[in-house]
């Protein structure tokens, strides 16, 4: 709308926008002149409100001299399962950037529990090694959905896990970590500020459960703290349910 002293002679119309409205022919339009910049933001609008043949056609007419966002990474962000079917088949999955949790990829915690399936049934085995950094947003988020799925893969469990589970107070979790025949391997150990921090929280069951694993030691900087130190200082701080174990 016209203001006074402004003298606004015309309407503007940016690729992102023809894209947020679906309007397919001013998208055609307007791509052969669009910046790199634009484009991309045209394709997350398009994918925001789901609009699928412009996803389809931006893809495909993407300028060869720059690289498009990773279409298959986008449709899981945006939870679209029509397009992450149809993108399994046409993107290699070994694009995943699993290894990096800041990644606004398929494994994070917001991904539905469909997508997260389908992804994980379609996951090559060299990115498996990566599901041990995908499990942090899924413990501190409490979604035991997804945490007994990434655990019927082969991952490795350690001592960070256990913490990012305490940490949030989901002691459901902490206690499937520690059941997890992965966890704590003989060259990981317990942190002795973490076992503290369960002591002081009473959490009886997690300590029965760690004091059972064959290989469960507590440091202190670089000295190992052995039994008869850890049911002194119990006994010291007076926690009875701790010292009864």
């Amino acid at each position: 709308k016209m203001t006074r002293g402004r003298y606004r002679e015309f309407y503007q119309c940016d690729f992102d926008i023809a894209c947020w409205k679906g309007e397919m022919e001013t998208v055609r339009k307007l791509l052969p002149t669009t910046c790199e910049k634009h484009l991309r933001l045209g394709l997350y609008s398009a994918f925001e409100k789901k609009h699928h043949d412009i996803i389809c056609y931006v893809l495909r007419l993407w300028p060869g001299d720059s690289t498009p966002p990773y279409p298959l990474g986008l449709a899981c962000w945006y939870n679209d399962l029509e397009l992450v079917e149809e993108f399994i088949k046409t993107y290699p999955m070994s694009m995943l950037d699993l290894d990096d949790p800041n990644d606004d990829y398929p494994i994070r915690y917001n991904t539905t529990l469909q997508i997260f399936t389908l992804i994980l049934a379609n996951l090559p085995a060299s990115q498996y090694k990566y599901l041990g950094e995908a499990l942090y947003p899924i413990i501190i988020n409490n979604q035991l959905e997804k945490l007994e799925l990434l655990l019927s893969y082969p991952i490795q469990l350690n001592c960070q896990h256990l913490a990012s589970a305490l940490r949030s107070k989901n002691l459901t979790v902490a206690s499937r970590i520690i059941e997890h025949p992965s966890f704590l391997p003989e060259d990981d150990n317990i942190d002795f500020y973490m076992y503290q921090k369960i002591m002081e929280d009473q959490q009886v069951d997690i300590i029965r459960k760690l004091l059972s694993l064959p290989h469960f030691r507590v440091w202190v900087f670089d000295d190992e703290f052995d039994h008869d130190q850890l049911y002194y200082w119990a006994l010291k701080n007076n926690y009875p349910d701790i010292i009864d174990l």
